[in-house]
């Protein structure tokens, strides 16, 4: 036995066996089930709230207690955004996606801002853009859009006349 394990060393040859031995799990891991098939949803500019204040616009797909969006892994969200809450590239906006693995924050309060994968972002259009889950995980979605815009100016137009 020494003699035959001493040869295939000296030869350099790994034995078959061995390699199937230790590819075979490389080939059987990964996404096998249908858990991670591309999806996609679409939520109009019907979804969400608009919330304006002082000037200060507020767009949400969600209260941050409850109503998550479900974003199963590998799946798309196209947003669009009402059309009297301000463009997308407006100076100042911001546009944050949080991710969550329980849709009720009432009683988790766990969530994160959602940067890579579980949240990659494509603006489409002027007032649309989407969302990929770009992993196979489940997690639970909530987008927020703020921009503060200022009062218009006064061009001194409406000033009574001597």
């Amino acid at each position: 036995m020494l003699e035959r394990n001493s040869k295939i060393r000296s030869s350099g040859r790994f034995p078959s066996d061995l390699l199937i031995f230790l590819f075979t799990p490389l080939l059987l891991s990964g996404c096998s089930t249908h858990q991670c098939d591309a999806s996609t949803q679409s939520e109009g500019p019907d979804a969400g709230t608009v919330t304006q204040y002082d000037g200060t616009w507020t767009w949400q797909t969600s209260s941050i207690l409850s109503g998550w969006i479900t974003f199963n892994g590998q799946e798309t969200i196209n947003f669009t955004l009402p059309s009297d809450f301000p463009p997308l590239g407006t100076p100042g906006m911001t546009l944050v996606p949080y991710v969550s693995t329980d849709p009720d924050q009432v009683d988790a309060g766990q969530f994160v801002v959602a940067g890579g994968q579980p949240a990659e972002m494509q603006i489409t259009g002027a007032r649309s853009f989407s969302l990929l889950n770009a992993t196979c995980a489940l997690y639970y979605l909530r987008v927020v859009a703020t921009v503060t815009v200022p009062p218009p100016v006064d061009a001194g137009g409406d000033a009574p006349h001597d």
